[in-house]
């Protein structure tokens, strides 16, 4: 019997923190406070990119399917991600940024991400500074706010591929692994 294997490889992690569960409590688990929200057109890359997510405690991950060498199955350079998550209402009472609020006369939304974090000058890993944005009226689910993901070529500590198109991201070190800062 002939054995087929598909590989995967890690591209990155988003890891999540509330200063308000993690100071003086046990760490609660993100999936208990947190909910994602991938949109449609997400949804149709990561089927056509060979992309997963996965949840986890701490957050989440992302693996592109490979073929050697890191080397993406898909062409991903260029790919945008977009997922929308929630607070639960307990943890969104101690979150520093306003729950609602209005862009141009407009319901507005955070957006957070990698691409967001290297133009507002952020430190690596971290990608707690948010842009404003109108909600997209599309949304099937009313959500605090998006997580955009960036997967292009670069050398930049933010980007995911390096120049020959290849995944960073190296078990054990900080390639590619972001976090975000909820302040209260």
């Amino acid at each position: 019997m002939e054995s087929i294997v598909t590989a995967y490889q890690h591209l990155c992690e988003v890891r999540f923190r509330h200063q308000h569960l993690t100071g003086s409590t046990a760490a609660l688990p993100v999936p208990e406070w947190l909910v994602f929200y991938p949109d449609e057109e997400t949804n149709v890359k990561l089927q056509r990119k060979h992309l997963v997510i996965r949840p986890s405690a701490t957050g989440f991950s992302i693996a592109a399917r490979v073929k050697a060498n890191k080397e993406p199955f898909a062409e991903l350079n260029g790919t945008r991600l977009k997922i929308g998550f929630s607070l639960g209402p307990a943890v969104a009472r101690h979150t520093k940024l306003a729950a609602h609020f209005l862009v141009t006369g407009k319901e507005g939304r955070y957006v957070f991400g990698n691409s967001v974090a290297r133009l507002a000058g952020s430190t690596f890993p971290d990608i707690s500074k948010e842009n404003k944005v109108t909600a997209d009226p599309t949304e099937a689910v009313r959500v605090f706010g998006y997580i955009e993901i960036d997967i292009l070529k670069s050398t930049s500590p933010y980007d995911l591929l390096d120049a020959a198109g290849k995944i960073k991201y190296t078990k054990g070190a900080p390639d590619s692994k972001f976090q975000l800062l909820f302040e209260k």
